[in-house]
């Protein structure tokens, strides 16, 4: 591994570590599985040397922290158990609701008909 590309991987590996602390911060169990996983990845490929394959991996690590911020939020259930907290931040991606419409009429397209086997030898 070129030393560019070891600075590259460890700058990486430092980036997804500090997502999880962020992402689950106060679930030790979410944090000690995050950690878990990052590790076992990050070893189990420690030996590539071919640079196409590690800038590969590298941008599957930088894109896995950028996912994790966008899409992954903590929930908490309420005090009272009558609901949920969620912890939003500003990374959080959100989409708008799109409301069901039970009276959607849904077009349907007639289906094809393939010919059969036995149809084809009929004709010719």
């Amino acid at each position: 591994m070129a030393l560019a590309s070891r600075g590259r991987v460890l700058s990486v590996f430092k980036e997804i570590h500090r997502t999880c602390q962020f992402v689950f911060a106060g679930d030790a169990e979410a944090l000690a599985a995050g950690r878990l996983k990052i590790n076992d990845e990050f070893k189990e490929k420690k030996d590539e040397t071919d640079p196409q394959k590690i800038e590969e991996y590298i941008q599957i690590a930088s894109d896995s922290a950028k996912l994790l911020r966008k899409t992954i939020v903590q929930a908490k259930l309420s005090e009272d158990g009558t609901g949920y907290s969620m912890k939003i931040t500003k990374d959080t991606q959100l989409n708008d609701n799109i409301m069901y419409d039970p009276n959607v009429v849904v077009p349907v397209r007639p289906r094809r008909r393939k010919k059969s086997p036995c149809q084809e030898t009929k004709q010719t």
